[in-house]
Formats: C-alpha cells, sequence, structure tokens
C-alpha cells in the first residue's frame, strides 16, 4: 500500500488529523504545475496532501478560460489569490504577463511566496498582504469556522490591512488588464463601487457570484442586475450572455466595461 493511500485511511480519524496539525504545520510540499511546481502546507491544504486535490485539474476550466482572457494582456490582478492556483496558472503559461496578488491571509501568501520562488516567478508578481473594501486603511477579516485559509470582511474577526478597489484599478492598463475576483461573498459590497469608477473601462474581470445570503451578505440578483446596467457584457465562461442567475449557485461571469 502506497503511503498516501494509508494517510488518506488515517485521515478518516480526529486523533490523526488532531496529531498532524501539530508535527505537520511546518511541512510544505510541491507538487507538479504545468511546467512548474505549486506549494501547499501539509496542515492548512490537507486536501491535496491526503491526495483528493490536484490543483491543475482544480477548477480547470476557470484556470484555462483566464489563461485565454490573459493572451496578450500586460498584467493579471488576482483579487483573493488564496495559494496563487490561478495566479501561478496565468504566469505559467504566459511568459509576458506580470501579476499582482492579493489575499488577506498571510498564511496563505507565505505559501505562494515559496511557489513563486521556485518557479522563478518573484520578479513577475506583487503580492499584497490585505484584503479589497471601498477604502484603503483597516477593517476586519473573520476566518471561516475550522478553515485558517478561508474567510471574509465583516465586523467581527481581527483586524486587517485594507487596499481600496479603486487603488487596484489604479494599478491597471487600460485594454491590457484582466482581473480576477473571488471574495468570498463581498462582490456584493464591492459590484457597486466598481461600477462607479470612469476608469473601469476596457476592464475585463472574472467574478465568481456566490449563492444567496452567502456569508449572510451576497444577493447574486442584485449583483448581476448592478453588472448588466453598467458592463458592456457579461458573459459565462463559455461565451453565452448571461441575464438570469441560478440563486443557490456558484456562478463564474466574465464582465467587459
Amino acid at each position: 500500500m502506497k503511503i498516501k493511500d494509508i494517510i488518506k485511511k488515517l485521515h478518516r480519524f480526529d486523533a490523526f488529523r488532531y496529531l498532524a496539525k501539530f508535527l505537520l504545520k511546518n511541512v510544505y510540499i510541491q507538487q507538479p504545475f504545468y511546467d512548474g511546481k505549486i506549494v501547499y502546507n501539509a496542515v492548512f491544504q490537507s486536501q491535496a496532501f491526503i491526495g483528493y486535490l490536484v490543483y491543475d485539474k482544480f477548477d480547470r476550466n476557470v484556470q484555462d478560460r483566464l489563461n485565454d482572457l490573459c493572451k496578450e494582456k500586460e498584467l493579471f490582478i488576482d483579487i483573493g489569490c488564496n495559494i496563487g492556483v490561478m495566479t501561478l496558472a496565468v504566469l505559467l503559461r504566459n511568459r509576458a504577463i506580470h501579476a499582482v496578488s492579493i489575499d488577506p491571509n498571510k498564511k496563505v501568501l507565505s505559501v505562494f511566496q515559496k511557489s513563486l520562488k521556485i518557479n522563478n516567478l518573484s520578479n513577475r508578481c506583487q503580492l499584497i498582504n490585505a484584503a479589497v473594501d471601498t477604502q484603503t486603511g483597516g477593517g476586519k477579516f473573520e476566518f471561516e469556522t475550522n478553515n485558517i485559509v478561508g474567510g471574509h470582511i465583516s465586523n467581527k474577526g481581527i483586524k486587517i490591512d485594507t487596499i481600496s478597489l479603486k487603488d487596484l484599478v489604479a494599478k491597471s492598463i487600460p485594454n491590457k488588464t484582466v482581473f480576477k475576483m473571488d471574495v468570498e461573498g463581498y462582490e456584493t459590497i464591492l459590484l457597486p463601487y466598481l461600477c462607479s469608477f470612469p476608469e473601469k473601462k476596457g476592464l475585463i474581470f472574472m467574478i465568481e457570484i456566490h449563492p444567496q445570503n452567502f456569508n449572510d451578505i451576497v444577493n447574486p440578483t442584485q449583483n448581476l442586475k448592478v453588472l448588466l446596467e453598467n458592463a458592456t457584457s457579461v458573459t459565462d465562461l463559455y461565451g453565452k450572455v448571461v441575464t438570469n442567475i441560478e440563486l443557490e449557485n456558484f456562478t463564474q461571469l466574465i464582465v467587459e466595461f
């Protein structure tokens, strides 16, 4: 029996998981990722460690669509980058593009930094440790229960730095920038703010719309309405025009302004 199979079996037991959190918290593993590698932590990314998650197959349709959107672009801005799956999927397959990747969680960015280093990509990607909000300064970030690598802005939680979406748009290059936004439901706050910017013209966003009331905040119908009223194009991953949205599902939208 392979070690990975043994780990899968042991992972079902609470005692093993509890012990592993202490013994493996500083263990980092490399997984092949396109023509490079992606680094993950054995505890925080345990689904990869036990073999359930292969990163170049994770949301592969999203990775491929982002890569297509970024062809002949100069800048990719990844809002909610986590350990950098989407950023790396773009940088490793598009050698000309640069990236700005933002996440409020220091732990995931420290893992992401290791991937950038081993792939010699540090000079092509700026990491920003902050949550994206309507203003630059400070806010609060609530970690998801039992998941130290995920979370969302709320009135609870720990204090964090914030960077305004407007400041990120100011970093963009007109007609040469693609954004990815996955903010765990906070898009309901950010999208009306984004649509108020005259500087948005010529930008492309891939936006994950979360289900109704996700994190007690999401209104998918309102989100789509705001986009349809302000964008020049709103389509799904496959180019189909979107006029309705399923309230109970996660939905990826391609939005052109």
